[in-house]
């Protein structure tokens, strides 16, 4: 009996994980969204300083570069864990 208790919790805990690392990145999107936004608020208030120098462009590559660096990097935990996983499923209990 207390062997299937083990197994039911695991299943759940495996279930759960996902959920919790979906709200985290869905998180970590919206964080990066409101400082775009605030750099884009800033740069209005300072348009007059910096009329002569266009910084819009250098931002869009430069915020499309950390989006992708960050899906990157998603993709390479993501590949991380999998070999992670499978190590443990050889190790429960048949």
């Amino acid at each position: 009996m207390e062997t299937h208790i083990t197994d039911i919790t695991h299943v759940i805990q495996l279930a759960v994980a996902p959920v919790f690392l979906l709200t985290a990145i869905g998180t970590l999107i919206t964080a990066l969204n409101n400082r775009l936004g605030r750099v884009i608020d800033r740069r209005r208030v300072l348009q007059g300083a910096l009329l002569t120098v266009e910084l819009a462009r250098l931002v869009a590559v430069l915020f499309i570069l950390a989006m992708c660096a960050l899906i990157v990097c998603l993709g390479l935990f993501l590949r991380e864990v999998f070999p992670a996983v499978a190590d443990r499923a050889l190790k429960l209990p048949a």
